[in-house]
């Protein structure tokens, strides 16, 4: 475990929050953050948390494509404005794709897993800390 100083209680805490989705509607960060904590957790709770990030990410190119569609047919309600917010268009899918390839690759490197530490089954994936690669 990466902090041996938490607390029982506070370990017990962090396991529940692990386990419970955020009803709020953009819960990107704190589901980062479930994948940074995932270590204190179980490993159905890492999946489910990845299966979510990537649902996201693949709603997220859903709605700016059909955005771009719009924009290409008429300019959409700011037609003067179309080169800048082309520009940023472009930003909002490069993300939400490289979001969706990320936790589609984390996803079938943690089906491998048995548990989320490296004694329970956890294993460090091949391309983790390889920039020169990119995700399959």
């Amino acid at each position: 475990m990466w902090n041996s100083s938490i607390t029982p209680a506070g370990r017990d805490r962090l396991a529940d929050w692990l386990a419970r989705r955020n009803p709020e509607p953009d819960t990107r960060e704190s589901d980062l953050l479930r994948v940074a904590c995932a270590d204190q957790g179980e490993l159905a709770d890492l999946r489910a948390t990845l299966a979510a990030l990537r649902a996201d990410a693949e709603d997220r190119r859903a709605k700016v494509l059909a955005r771009a569609d719009e924009y290409r047919e008429d300019g959409g309600p700011f037609p003067d404005r179309l080169p800048v917010i082309s520009l940023i268009t472009r930003l909002f899918l490069e993300q939400a794709e490289a979001a969706a390839r990320w936790a589609a690759w984390a996803e079938a490197e943690v089906e491998t897993w048995q548990g989320v530490t490296p004694t329970t089954g956890a294993r460090l994936p091949d391309l983790a800390f390889d920039p020169d690669r990119p995700l399959p």
